[in-house]
């Protein structure tokens, strides 16, 4: 419940400003002072300070308007770009969603950054930014190929967050990660799952960031990973598959993310 001065249309925040609804009238001094709220403080009292023709108000009389406002949000978009993803169309599918989701962020006025994992790398293909004409075209320039390096794409988003955080301490950041969870390229030489564990857990620990993710994987396939599922619960994350897509867009469900008051 951070106050902010960050403008956009995703959802509620505390208002540092004048800019805003007020909501209610607090006695917290700021530089907006609450005329009704103070009035009314103060009117019980006018007979034993003696009123005349003025209204005599006092310090202790002073009431502050507290507003709030709506603010866009950072969208990570950490995407699979792995040999595994280009099998069934599991791409084509992703792209379709993601695209659906670039149009409600310009909507709402949120930042776009997209970081593609492959071969064995994460590199961030779109810096943050606030065209979505850029945003899109990027997304369709992604190739599918290599190992999976998903320690590296965690990683990858990890610093993102840091670094933004540093320049812009207001500003709210959502993950939608993309992903069939076959990890099989280790970053450190440790186990691809006890290095994701890890990153993950550092992850689910920054503070408002909220996390979606999406699990391409073929559940009707014999050998199952399940990587995705486990990732989501150490970041907290709201967890769907590749058939929740179908039923709803990826915007749909960013939208049903539970970040009402932030």
């Amino acid at each position: 419940r951070m106050n902010r001065t960050s403008s956009g249309r995703r959802t509620k925040t505390g208002s540092l400003g004048k800019r805003g609804r007020q909501i209610k009238s607090i006695m917290r001094p700021n530089s907006d002072v609450a005329v009704d709220a103070t009035i009314r403080a103060a009117a019980p009292f006018q007979k034993a300070r003696g009123r005349g023709e003025m209204l005599l108000i006092s310090n202790d009389d002073l009431r502050f308007k507290q507003k709030e406002k709506k603010m866009g949000h950072l969208a990570i978009l950490v995407v699979d770009g792995s040999g595994s993803m280009g099998a069934k169309k599991r791409m084509i599918e992703t792209k379709g969603a993601v695209q659906s989701l670039l149009l409600d962020c310009y909507q709402k006025r949120d930042k776009v950054s997209l970081i593609v994992f492959r071969k064995d790398t994460a590199e961030i293909v779109l810096p943050p930014t606030a065209s979505v004409e850029t945003a899109s075209r990027r997304l369709q320039e992604i190739t599918v190929g290599g190992k999976t390096p998903l320690t590296a794409g965690l990683l990858e988003t990890y610093k993102l967050i840091k670094n933004v955080r540093m320049k812009s301490p207001q500003t709210r950041f959502l993950v939608i990660l993309v992903t069939d969870g076959r990890a099989n390229q280790s970053f450190s030489g440790a186990p691809v799952r006890e290095e994701i564990a890890k990153m993950a857990s550092l992850l689910g620990e920054l503070p408002v960031t909220d996390y979606v993710v999406i699990d391409t994987e073929d559940k009707k396939s014999f050998l199952k990973a399940d990587l995705a599922c486990e990732i989501s619960g150490l970041l907290g994350a709201d967890y769907y598959r590749t058939n929740d897509l179908q039923a709803n867009s990826l915007a749909e469900i960013v939208r049903k993310k539970k970040t009402a008051y932030v």
